[in-house]
């Protein structure tokens, strides 16, 4: 087993909230919209209002999106100690826009 290194880490190594599939959403919007309690309304740029949100991590709802934090299951940090240093720019972007890996939480 290898120690884990931070040197070097840059939270934008990763390039994160892109639009992957080109639907006008970026990524953060679509955690939005697949995890609303209460669906949100879409208009324009997949500009996002009204909704809720329910925090599992302090178990309370949230009705507004800029209420909420998209946290990756393994934070960028921690990958990028556990290896992450050595995948290419898009192996990172993809990872940090991987919807399997993310969950809202409350700020």
């Amino acid at each position: 087993m290898a120690a884990e290194d931070r040197t070097g880490y840059e939270r934008t190594a990763f390039k994160h909230w892109v639009d992957a599939d080109a639907d006008g959403c970026n990524t953060r919007a679509e955690v939005l919209l697949a995890e609303a309690i209460e669906p949100p309304t879409v208009n324009g740029r997949c500009i996002i209002s009204g909704g809720i949100w329910h925090s599992y991590y302090d178990n309370t709802d949230v009705e507004t999106a800029r209420g909420l934090d998209i946290d990756h299951m393994v934070p960028l940090a921690e990958a990028w100690d556990s290896g992450a240093s050595n995948w290419s720019a898009q192996e990172r972007q993809d990872y940090a826009n991987d919807l399997g890996d993310t969950s809202p939480s409350s700020r």
